[in-house]
């Protein structure tokens, strides 16, 4: 006899409900996929403008906390002096020294009388706060900018013809507030003291990110025959 093979029917394929609750099942789970992922960005660009936001804080910090710590007193140039609210817009002028921190150039390892400024503004993203530098060179005491009448000429009217350079702009707040090195007391936003009599609290902030540093100039003693310090 010739052998035959059984033929078993052929399989049943899905319904139209079946297709309907697996296409809903799928949706759901790519849907919950995606919110996690968002989630998961969120979180990332949250933190990463966090850290980069503190490291722009903390520059700014390091750079006056540099400038503070080698101001020094002549007779002829105070030492540091800050006329800031706290908060809001503030000045701080200030004479620093030093090849170390100056550079190896001859002309920037003289004298500097350095004027910091700091003003709020507007931008297209918002309201911020630019602060600004501005450097007087000296060779001695003596100013050795280029124009001869400025010898002549009193402090106040020598700022406005020196050029100013941004440190740092759209910061959320900056403060600036010294208090005497001996005998402590409170906090002022303002003072006219000769380095090293006084110890400075740097504060900026850049967004949500705050960063504190306390600072004093590094020197001792005095000379120029007036209120001072040598290194």
């Amino acid at each position: 006899m010739r052998n035959r093979t059984k033929k078993t029917p052929n399989s049943k394929g899905f319904t139209i409900a079946e297709m309907l609750v697996a296409t809903v099942i799928t949706s759901v789970a790519l849907v919950a996929v995606y919110a996690v992922f968002q989630q998961a960005v969120t979180v990332e660009t949250r933190v990463s403008r966090a850290l980069r936001d503190r490291a722009s804080a903390r520059s700014v910090v390091d750079h006056l906390a540099v400038a503070l710590e080698h101001a020094i007193n002549l007779g002829e140039l105070s030492g540091t002096e800050c006329s800031g609210q706290g908060e809001s817009d503030g000045v701080l002028e200030l004479t620093v020294s030093g090849s170390s921190y100056l550079g190896p150039d001859p002309v920037r390892s003289s004298l500097q009388r350095r004027r910091y400024s700091w003003t709020s503004g507007s931008y297209a993203d918002g309201v911020g706060i630019t602060l600004t530098l501005q450097i007087q060179p000296y060779a001695g005491t003596k100013n050795v900018t280029p124009a001869g009448e400025i010898a002549e000429m009193q402090p106040e009217q020598i700022w406005p013809m020196v050029a100013q350079q941004v440190i740092a702009r759209r910061i959320s707040s900056i403060s600036l507030m010294s208090r005497p090195i001996k005998g402590g007391g409170d906090w002022e936003p303002a003072w006219k003291k000769p380095a090293g009599e006084v110890v400075i609290r740097i504060r900026v902030g850049v967004g949500d990110q705050m960063v504190e540093r306390v600072v004093a100039a590094r020197v001792t003693g005095k000379i120029g025959g007036g209120s001072g310090g040598q290194t």
